[in-house]
C-alpha cells in the first residue's frame, strides 16, 4: 500500500515522499519508474532542483511504523489494512483547539481534540480489555532490553520525528539555562528543540542509540550515557532543574515504575520537575493488540519483545505520591484523527503530567 503527501521544499517545488506499509517490500523497485514519473509532473517548475532532489536518498523515507509504536508525532502511520492518517501540509498535530461540535463534521478536519469515546465504542473497548486478561500469564515479565537496541540498528534517526511541539506543551521548558535530563532519550528527538539554550543530558537502555545522538551536532558526547533505568544505582547525571520521562516508563513493567520515578526524584534540585507523557488507557493501540500479547493488566508485548503499558490516571497520581512528587498537573489527551478518504476514525489517548520534587 502506497501513499502520498506534498511536503514543501526549497526551492519552490513538491516533492513526494513514500511510506511502504509492509517491512518486507523493496523499495528500490520503485525508484527508477517513481522519480520518472515525478519529474515528468514537476518539470514545469524546476526539473533541474527536482532531479537534484530525486537523488538525496532522502527524498524516499521507507519504515515499518506498527500504531502501537507511534506517538502523536507519528500518527500519520498505521497497519496494512487501515490506509493511513495524512496530515496536512503544515497541520500542527498538537494544536489544543479543534472542537469538534456536531459529530457529523467530523470528517471535515484530519483530527479533533477531547473527543471523548461514545458510550457505544467505551463499553466494546471494555469487553476488548477484559477478554485479553483472561489470557495473562501467571509468572512476571521476562525483561530485555535487547530489542531496543535491535530497533535503533534497524531504523537509526528516521523513526521518531524531532518533537517540535514540547516547549508548547510544557511551557516550564521555555526557560534557559537549564539542566535538562531526558530518561530515554533514543536518539534525540526530545531534547533536539531544547540543546541551544540549556545544558542537556541524557541516558538510554539502547547503545546503538547512544552512539547516535553523541554524533549529533551540538550534542555534547560525554552529556550522554547507557544506563538501564530498572537496574539498581542511581542515575548517572545529578543536580537537574527539569527530567523529561517521555513515552519511556510505559517500556518498562509496572513493578518497576515506583522505583524508576524515586530515582528521578533524587537526581533532581530542589523543587526540580518532571515531564511526563505516555499511553494512556483505552489508547487504539492497546485496543488492537491481540488478546494471547497481553502480559499482565495494561501490559502488552509488541512482536519484537518490546513492551508498552498503558496507564490510567489513578495509577500516575499514586506513583507520584509514593515516589515523593507533587503532581502539578494531569491529563489524558484524548484525540480522533480521521482519514476522511477512507472513513476511518483512530481514537487515540495519552496521558501528560507535570511533577514537581516535593
Amino acid at each position: 500500500m502506497l501513499s502520498f503527501y506534498p511536503l514543501q521544499k526549497p526551492p519552490a517545488f513538491f516533492a513526494v515522499r513514500l511510506f511502504l506499509v509492509h517491512s518486507n517490500f523493496d523499495p528500490v523497485l520503485l525508484l527508477q519508474p517513481l522519480q520518472q514519473l515525478l519529474a515528468d509532473l514537476l518539470i514545469s517548475v524546476n526539473y533541474k532542483d527536482a532531479c537534484r532532489f530525486f537523488s538525496d536518498n532522502r527524498c524516499l523515507s521507507y519504515r515499518f511504523q506498527p500504531l502501537d509504536y507511534c506517538d502523536e508525532t507519528e500518527t500519520h502511520t498505521s497497519e496494512a489494512k487501515h490506509a493511513p492518517y495524512i496530515p496536512r501540509h503544515g497541520e500542527n498535530l498538537m494544536n489544543r483547539n479543534r472542537e469538534l461540535r456536531e459529530i457529523d463534521e467530523r470528517f471535515r478536519e484530519n483530527a479533533w481534540d477531547n473527543v471523548e469515546m461514545s458510550s457505544e465504542s467505551r463499553k466494546i473497548a471494555e469487553e476488548k480489555i477484559k477478554r485479553d486478561e483472561q489470557n495473562i500469564k501467571t509468572e512476571p515479565p521476562a525483561m530485555s532490553y535487547a530489542p531496543w537496541n535491535d530497533f535503533y540498528q534497524k531504523h537509526e534517526m528516521s523513526f521518531f520525528k524531532d518533537r517540535k511541539w514540547i516547549k508548547n506543551e510544557f511551557p516550564e521548558l521555555q526557560k534557559e539555562n537549564q539542566r535538562i535530563l531526558e530518561i530515554g532519550c533514543g536518539t534525540g528527538s526530545s531534547l533536539a528543540s531544547l540543546i541551544s539554550k540549556n545544558e542537556v543530558f541524557g541516558i538510554d537502555c539502547a547503545p546503538t542509540a547512544i552512539d547516535i545522538i553523541k554524533k549529533r551536532e551540538g550534542f555534547k558526547e560525554s552529556n550522554f550515557s547507557v544506563q538501564e533505568i530498572t537496574q539498581d544505582g542511581p542515575l548517572k547525571y545529578r543536580e537537574i532543574d527539569s527530567a523529561l520521562l517521555i513515552f519511556v516508563l510505559s517500556a518498562t513493567p509496572p513493578a518497576t515504575h515506583l522505583q524508576t520515578l524515586r530515582k528521578i526524584n533524587e537526581c533532581l534540585n530542589p523543587q526540580g520537575l518532571l515531564f511526563f507523557r505516555d499511553y494512556a488507557h483505552m489508547d487504539m493501540a492497546q485496543l488492537r493488540f491481540k488478546p494471547e500479547q497481553i502480559v499482565e493488566k495494561n501490559l502488552y508485548r509488541r512482536g519484537d519483545g518490546t513492551l508498552a503499558y498503558f496507564f490510567t490516571e489513578e495509577v500516575l497520581r499514586h506513583l507520584a505520591q509514593e515516589s515523593g512528587f507533587e503532581l502539578l498537573k494531569c491529563e489524558v489527551d484524548r484525540r480522533l484523527l480521521i482519514n476522511r478518504k477512507k472513513k476511518l476514525e483512530m481514537q487515540r489517548c495519552w496521558i501528560q503530567a507535570t511533577l514537581k520534587k516535593k
